[in-house]
């Protein structure tokens, strides 16, 4: 399987938190930060997934991820 490297042209919104319980019944939380990339000059909208409200706030212009 081949890795396309995505790029944060800008940051269109703040983080939104979301919860969802595991089979134990553990309440887990997630956020999505909406933002524009550029992968190989095709530029989109999208969301990008981070476990902590932390890491949700570093995603800047230039944050990189592999899918």
């Amino acid at each position: 399987m081949n890795l396309l490297k995505s790029t944060v042209t800008k940051v269109l919104g703040d983080p939104v938190r979301h919860t969802y319980k595991s089979d134990d019944g553990t309440e887990n939380e997630y956020y999505l930060t909406p933002v524009e990339s550029d992968c190989w000059g095709d530029i989109s909208n999208t969301k990008v997934m981070t476990n902590t409200l932390e890491q949700a706030k570093a995603i800047k212009v230039g944050y990189e991820w592999e899918s």
